[in-house]
């Protein structure tokens, strides 16, 4: 079993903030209630120097121990595992990494064909981690022993992790790269919700009429708002998709929509009143169009050879030489280049000059840049 200990109260955490002091580089994890929770919030958050895994209760916590522990871990390099996961969460609680390793992207640079914690920690150190309570509530209190276990071992691994992938990087001469990403993941940002999240909702495809879209628009507005009060993560209430199902019927009466069987959700009862009603006010309401309008949205590149067939033939010769490039170097596609800033500048139909400012501007690292603009180069 990991050695760790709970910290649920501010005089305990000078015993973290002294254990880390003297450390240049900490493992760091969180857990959230992601399905359980409204939002995303850091409902426990792990912390190791050494041996000791530090497992920080911030809802037990005042702001100002929750500042003083800042205070000493945002100096530090952090290894994270997934960085993007859980910087959002960290960062709203003040803690920033003056350093970033992360092991997953640095596993996907050196590569591995599993890049999970698990998946690594096993093949790397040989030891197999539980994973049964990754998707558990972690807003529960108190956390059971067996939670606190996982919750452990999620960091406890890390540093020898690092200290592995470090050499497998330097033996294939990619840790420039690896200082590249993490580097970039300290700007990272969670991408903006925009002003129409409803517009995000799973089975949305099927609603073909304004008006159906309109009721969907209407009905998650009630729902969103249920579940923000009652702190509850929104799929519990009623499913996306139940909702999109929904939008798309005739109901004549609240009658009828309770007889839905197709229509369901666990909370669903508690708002079959306010649901109906958003359902018969959508008619009155502003018509949104049925494709959101964008001036940036370039087509599916699916639909290229009907619209732009030159485009389309360079992207496919583009598309089987990246294929050609992860199949000899091991990296994943998606990291030797993101697809959406390369099928953005094909579209553009940008010059070589332009192309290399053009994939700077839009956040690509300078090792991704040696590989891909002589490949695009060639077939311009």
């Amino acid at each position: 079993m990991n050695s760790f200990q709970l910290i649920d109260s501010d005089e305990q955490i000078g015993t973290v903030i002294e254990a880390i002091k003297t450390e240049e580089v900490v493992g760091v994890d969180a857990e959230r209630a992601s399905g359980f929770k409204y939002g995303q919030d850091a409902y426990l958050i792990q912390l190791i120097a050494d041996k000791v895994a530090f497992l920080v209760d911030p809802r037990a916590l005042s702001s100002d121990a929750i500042k003083s522990l800042a205070a000493e871990v945002n100096t530090k390099e952090w290894i994270l595992h997934s960085a993007t996961q859980d910087l959002p969460c960290l960062n709203d609680l003040g803690l920033y990494p003056a350093r970033i390793f992360d092991t997953e992207v640095a596993a996907k640079l050196s590569g591995f064909e599993k890049f999970g914690l698990a998946a690594l920690v096993q093949e790397v150190q040989e030891i197999e981690l539980k994973k049964e309570h990754s998707a558990a509530d972690w807003s529960i209190r108190p956390l059971t022993q067996e939670m606190l276990e996982y919750a452990a071992q999620d960091v406890y691994y890390l540093k020898a992790l690092r200290a592995a992938l470090l050499v497998r990087l330097e033996e294939l001469e990619r840790l420039e790269f690896a200082e590249q990403e993490f580097t970039h993941l300290l700007k990272f940002k969670p991408k903006e919700i925009g002003p129409n999240p409803w517009r995000r909702c799973s089975g949305i495809h099927a609603l073909t009429k304004p008006l159906q879209l309109a009721r969907l628009r209407e009905m998650w507005m009630v729902r969103d708002g249920f579940a923000i009060a009652q702190d509850i993560a929104p799929g519990r209430v009623v499913s996306d998709r139940s909702l999109s199902h929904a939008a798309a019927q005739e109901y004549k009466s609240i009658g009828e929509m309770k007889r839905d069987k197709s229509f369901h959700g666990r909370l669903l009862p508690k708002l079959y009143g306010d649901l109906f009603e958003a359902f018969v006010k959508a008619s009155k309401s502003e018509m949104p169009p049925v494709r959101e309008p964008s001036a940036d949205a370039i087509p599916h590149h699916k639909n290229w050879q009907k619209l732009k067939p030159e485009v389309d033939e360079t992207y496919k010769k583009l598309k089987a030489m990246l294929l050609d490039l992860a199949e000899e170097t091991g990296i994943p596609v998606e990291n030797i280049m993101s697809p959406s800033i390369i099928r953005e500048a094909l579209w553009r139909e940008l010059d070589k000059d332009d192309i290399e400012n053009y994939f700077v501007s839009a956040g690509a690292r300078q090792w991704q840049l040696g590989f891909v603009l002589p490949l695009i180069r060639d077939l311009l």
